[in-house]
């Protein structure tokens, strides 16, 4: 069935890791998220920062914000994992803007750029984003006239084909991806997940969450076509449209947090469904 022709219940009911709302809630814990970069990259994660699911970054108040789906941070290295459904043939700009983003978000915490950390941005694809059939992908720059040059900018994408988890060498790493592919939880890991899943769509305050910011994105929508259409202009209407889609990053955050103070919510239930400190929801 067609999202757009599902009911709310349907839809809540049917979602899946693959879902960013379910997936940051999932990886926001610490331990899991530590584990899916160990898993995803390779490598040991002693000490993880609290990540952040659906975090916000607008370094300056005219500047477009980016809203990234899970980011973690430990003491050398930024981490952003994002969930991508939809192909839209873009991802080495897409990339770029959140490379770029991570980046003018640690100078603006006050790091030279000579002490910038690692940054890792990993992309997780419900399709082949760039068609070779391959289950990993990874930039490497370098020389044009010396390609056995590498240069150590300390940026590393990765985008991965979820669909071909047959061809990854790493057994745990394949169930899990096999898992994202095909909802088949085969591994301790990827059954721990699930069970997270299961109870999230469970938790009343998640589901209301989840329906306030569907309404919003729903009425986002609605309201950026009509405006296109009063325009007469097809580049206001995908101009519009695209507005709807990013939900107006921090804005709506913010109204999201408002109505659920109205509606009785703790406060710690709002930042954690919002992705706002516990400040920022007192100062409301």
């Amino acid at each position: 069935m067609n999202n757009d022709n599902m009911t709310f219940d349907e839809k809540w009911n049917s979602l899946t890791i693959t879902d960013d709302f379910i997936f940051g809630r999932v990886f926001s814990d610490r331990e899991k998220c530590r584990k899916l970069i160990e898993l995803l990259l390779g490598i040991r994660v002693r000490s993880l920062e609290i990540p952040q699911a659906q975090k916000s970054v607008k370094t300056s108040i005219l500047s477009r914000g980016v809203r990234f789906d899970v980011y973690a941070e430990d003491e050398e290295r930024v981490f952003d994992i994002e969930i991508q459904t939809v192909n839209r043939h873009n991802w080495e700009l897409r990339t770029r803007y959140y490379q770029s983003k991570m980046d003018s978000n640690l100078i603006s915490q006050g790091q030279d750029f000579r002490d910038l950390k690692e940054t890792y941005v990993i992309f997780l694809c419900c399709f082949d984003p760039i068609g070779f059939t391959d289950c990993r992908y990874e930039t490497v720059h370098v020389l044009k006239n010396h390609t056995d040059y590498v240069v150590d900018d300390k940026r590393h994408i990765l985008l991965y084909n979820i669909n071909e988890y047959l061809k990854s060498d790493d057994k745990e790493l394949r169930d899990f991806l096999e898992y994202m592919a095909t909802g088949r939880a085969a591994s301790d890991f990827s059954r721990e997940v699930q069970d997270v899943v299961d109870r999230a769509k469970t938790d009343d305050v998640l589901r209301s969450g989840y329906m306030t910011l569907e309404m919003e994105i729903k009425s986002r929508c609605r309201d950026a076509m009509d405006a296109g259409r009063r325009e007469g202009i097809e580049q206001g209407r995908n101009e519009g449209i695209a507005e709807g889609e990013t939900l107006g990053a921090e804005k709506t955050r913010l109204e999201n947090a408002v109505k659920m103070k109205e509606k009785g919510f703790s406060m710690a239930d709002i930042a954690d469904i919002t992705g706002l400190t516990l400040e920022q929801v007192q100062a409301l």
